[in-house]
């Protein structure tokens, strides 16, 4: 996934636009990773277990950092040397936006 995406700059100057995980409830993610390519926006899909490990690409591009973070806080992807903390108080739920019985969402009404 990471060399695909450190090709992406064969189209040219890039950056990271958002990187989010989609819970298909079957015990994997799709991760979506958008990206500006000079005009144009292009969006890469890898489908990953949902507690798989990825590699960062905070050398790649510093940007990614903390949409990094906010996907490890809300649905507990794990990211190598990324820590989470960015949005959730540390007695907040664990993966709040994560499908299946360990990660339902409480619903009040």
């Amino acid at each position: 996934m990471r060399e695909k995406l450190k090709k992406a700059e064969r189209y040219g100057p890039s950056r990271p636009i958002s990187i989010f995980p989609l819970d298909n409830g079957d015990g994997t993610l799709d991760l979506i990773y958008m990206f500006q390519h000079d005009e144009k926006v292009v969006q890469y899909r890898y489908t990953i277990k949902a507690e798989e490990e990825v590699e960062s690409l905070t050398d790649l591009y510093k940007g990614a950092l903390n949409m990094e973070r906010e996907n490890v806080d809300l649905f507990g992807l794990r990211v190598k040397g990324v820590p989470g903390g960015l949005l959730l108080l540390p007695d907040a739920p664990k993966a709040p936006l994560r499908k299946g019985p360990k990660h339902e969402a409480r619903s009040d009404g």
